[in-house]
């Protein structure tokens, strides 16, 4: 058996090979190469499940390619909040476009969104996918009614009812530091 690396998972897709009426893709890994793939998620992360369904299709004119497809992944982590572990199931959308030729004349204007260009005539799936994945990461996972009791603290009850106003967070801070 050999030892599969990250390079043995980039799949790509040749454009000049793509016919006018499109072409699919399905990245379906096994629980080893979901494992490699986890390489690319934050630390505390770990990828579970990941797939992804890719449509390519030649714009009009056949200087556009268009992607669209759907990803899918479940993800094991610990809730931000509580230290509880947790799962995440993210499932989103593809849709991007790419070009054949970008002109820099094409690019004036800052707001205006133009497409991606093809690298040397083709196009890595799975790149495609992660970096979708990697857009929807949650930045602070939280499980539903999640709450800091079980790190100990607890707003005194006076100090709320007195402000009759949400608390400081640096009076509730100074307020924990004078306590120890």
């Amino acid at each position: 058996m050999t030892n599969k690396t990250i390079e043995d998972l980039v799949k790509y897709v040749l454009v000049n090979d793509i016919p006018l009426s499109g072409v699919n893709a399905e990245l379906t890994p096994d629980a080893r190469d979901i494992e490699l793939l986890g390489v690319f998620m934050p630390e505390g992360i770990k990828l579970t499940q990941f797939t992804a369904f890719i449509n390519m299709t030649f714009l009009p004119g056949n200087e556009i390619l268009h992607i669209e497809g759907t990803m899918t992944a479940e993800l094991k982590t610990h809730c931000s909040i509580s230290l509880e572990p947790m799962t995440i199931s993210i499932s989103e959308d593809i849709d991007i476009d790419f070009c054949k030729n970008i002109y820099e004349d094409d690019h004036n204007d800052e707001t205006h969104l133009s497409p991606e260009k093809i690298i040397n005539g083709r196009i890595d799936v799975y790149e495609i996918a992660i970096q979708t994945l990697m857009l929807f990461l949650p930045t602070h996972p939280t499980l539903k009614n999640a709450t800091i009791d079980v790190l100990g603290y607890k707003p005194k009850q006076i100090d709320l009812e007195i402000k009759n106003e949400k608390p400081n967070p640096f009076d509730i801070l100074k307020t924990l530091k004078e306590e120890k």
